[in-house]
């Protein structure tokens, strides 16, 4: 591979005297930058950023971003400890996750105990995520894929920093204790038809968290509520009336944006 990271002295040009080029060994960079342009410093890059991890996906680590990179098609490797995962040296030093369009599942346990992980984005074409996939990182939003129909056992599980997810329509299986553990979700919105039927684990959120459950008067929603005092369902996503005894000053909040309107 010749990817490099360039730092250069500000209002500079490329190549400068002075650069300092990051790189792999071996590489046409380094080749270049030590034969050729030898004004800049070539420094290699220490250890392997980049892998397999899955039958065609591949990952990518830039150390200068913290960010991990999963690309390539299909399915990705379900791993059975976190010690198996490609990128475990580096743990402590990704912040960020991007899959990339082609990829169709997150594998088991893929990114668990990443807990510096407060972003993950995910492609349209994403069908699962994995049990434990996305456990113990630090996300505080995330959006769910059109695509994705199921959710595995604690997929989610101790995201202790995630306060509102909405759950697209093609959602129709959730593994046990998907939510549980992540203390400050305080809202879940189901996009859902009505007459969607939805599997639900046991245990989906913890038991003493008060949890606002927003659907379209989906009926397996309704009976997720039923489970715990303290899940709340709403029959509409968007919830309406007026706040005074003369109905002249009207409120409309939406549980999807979060927006509340007064008119």
């Amino acid at each position: 591979s010749a990817t490099v990271a360039i730092r250069t002295p500000s209002n500079s040009h490329i190549p400068a005297e002075n650069a300092v080029i990051y790189g792999y060994e071996g590489s046409t960079a380094e080749t270049y930058f030590t034969t050729v342009e030898t004004g800049a410093t070539f420094t290699p890059f220490e250890g392997v950023y980049s892998g397999s991890c899955g039958t065609n996906a591949t990952w990518v680590f830039d150390p200068q971003t913290g960010v991990l990179t999963i690309g390539g098609s299909g399915a990705m490797t379900d791993y059975k400890t976190t010690a198996d995962q490609p990128w475990k040296a580096y743990a402590d030093s990704i912040t960020k996750i991007v899959v990339l369009k082609g990829v169709t599942t997150l594998g088991n346990l893929a990114f668990q105990a990443l807990s510096n992980v407060t972003e993950v984005s995910l492609p349209e074409g994403l069908t699962k995520i994995g049990q434990q996939s996305l456990k113990a990182t630090a996300i505080t939003e995330i959006t769910i894929p059109d695509s994705v129909t199921s959710f595995g056992y604690q997929a989610l599980n101790s995201c202790a920093q995630l306060t509102t997810i909405t759950i697209p329509k093609s959602v129709t299986s959730f593994g046990k204790e998907a939510f549980n553990g992540c203390s400050r979700l305080g809202s879940v919105i189901f996009l859902a038809d009505n007459d969607t039927s939805i599997t639900f684990g046991a245990s989906l959120f913890t038991a003493s968290s008060k949890v606002a459950l927003y659907s379209n008067n989906n009926a397996s929603v309704k009976a997720l509520a039923d489970q715990n005092a303290n899940w709340i369902s709403f029959d509409s996503i968007t919830l309406e009336g007026y706040c005074d005894s003369t109905n002249k000053v009207h409120w409309a909040f939406n549980a999807k944006t979060g927006e509340l309107v007064l008119s």
